[in-house]
């Protein structure tokens, strides 16, 4: 079943993947919504991959204290968090 819904598999190829596909949805479909590598000073490249739908952007905009959820662990061997407010 992973590999109908995930062809590229769930890594950083299929990410990469699946934010060149949704940024041909209309914006309020798109869910994975920026990949980015950062190569940084004296420390290894990392990435970023931001998921979330344009309306929870949005309410996350608004609030006034967020948190972040380090603990929040889907997906083995990457470091995951999630933010809450």
């Amino acid at each position: 079943m992973r590999k109908e819904y995930f062809p590229n598999g769930t890594g950083l190829e299929g990410a990469l993947a699946l934010y060149n596909e949704h940024q041909s949805l209309p914006m309020e479909e798109q869910y994975v919504r920026h990949v980015e590598t950062f190569n940084l000073p004296n420390h290894k490249p990392f990435t970023i991959v931001i998921c979330m739908p344009p309306k929870m952007s949005e309410l996350l905009m608004s609030i006034l204290r967020p948190t972040i959820d380090t603990s929040f662990k889907r997906a083995a061997g990457y470091e995951e968090f999630e933010l809450e407010a």
